[in-house]
Order: structure tokens, then sequence, then C-alpha cells
């Protein structure tokens, strides 16, 4: 599937992002309608990948043989160091069951608190872009980015809602 700005669609991914108490508290926004989600602290992000089902053009690629996913939420990485990234799963399957979550801690006064204010308070809303990038990997374990899908964080502040189990398309930014 090819969109009219010459990007590829390469498949589907299923993730979620709870961030709603968390925007609201740095946003400094009351919650006229109760808690955003009983699930997340408003001292957390939670990212969650369920799952990636990919177009049959990327499964029938010989030079796919494993995907992954790494999700960049305002440049941070976990408290390790390392970016937030599924483990890499062999492509027999479709859909690809992730199954990753993880949360990445917002606490008050911190520099990730400064960071996400900076982030929703700039005129350029890819700032808040949580980013899913979709990698491949051959048989050596050469990567290559498929593609990419992102949900905004300004976007889920305006519409008061956290993102859950969405459906993203994943596009190639090349047109390949």
């Amino acid at each position: 599937v090819v969109s009219m700005d010459g990007k590829r669609t390469v498949g589907t991914l299923t993730a979620s992002v709870r961030a709603l108490a968390t925007l609201r508290r740095v946003d400094q926004l009351p919650s006229p309608r109760g808690p955003a989600s009983t699930l997340v602290s408003d001292d957390a992000i939670a990212v969650e990948v369920r799952s990636l089902a990919l177009e049959p053009s990327v499964r029938a690629d010989a030079a796919v043989h494993k995907v992954g996913v790494e999700v960049e939420l305002l440049d941070l990485d976990d408290e390790a160091g390392t970016a937030l990234q599924t483990e890499r799963l062999a492509k027999g399957t479709d859909p690809l069951a992730f199954r990753f979550r993880e949360e990445v801690r917002v606490d008050r006064g911190s520099q990730r608190e400064q960071d996400l204010r900076a982030a929703l308070a700039s005129e350029d809303t890819q700032d808040s872009d949580v980013v899913f990038f979709v990698y491949s990997y051959d048989r050596d374990g050469k990567r290559s980015q498929l593609g990419e899908a992102s949900v905004n964080l300004e976007t889920m502040l305006e519409r008061g809602r956290d993102e859950v189990d969405q459906a993203l398309k994943v596009v190639s930014m090349d047109g390949k």
C-alpha cells in the first residue's frame, strides 16, 4: 500500500500510551472527569507494544528474518541508559505478539518533567511525539529500519484521553 505522499505502509502496530494523568500534572491542568487512568500514576508514562501485523510484501521478504520495535519518548532513555525496545521476534507468526510494557518515570521536579513541559509548550508538535521505530534484522543480525508510527502527547492532552490499544499504521519513510 502506497500513500499519496509516496510513503508505503509496511504494517499495523497495536500500541498504547498511558500518560494523561502525567500530562495534566505537568501541564498543570485540573482533571475535570476524575483520574485519567487507574493503571498509571501521575508520575509515569506507560508505553505498550502489543502486536505488529506486517504487510504481505514484508512477510515475504527473505531479507527480513526478525523484527523489533524501539520507542523514542522525548529522546529519553530508560534508567539504564538504553533505548526502550522490544525483543526481536522471528516473522513466522502474524501478528507478532510483543507484549512489551515499560513505564518511564516523570518525577516531580525532575529533568524529565522539565523536558516534558518544554515539549508540550513547543510550537513544533512533533517535539511531543512518542515514536515507534520498526526494525528488521537479517540472519546476521544487521538492522534496517522498516518504518515508523507515532502517538502525539499534545493531542492526547487536548482530547483528554490515553491512547489504548490503538492500531497505528507503520509507514516506510523512504517510500520503498
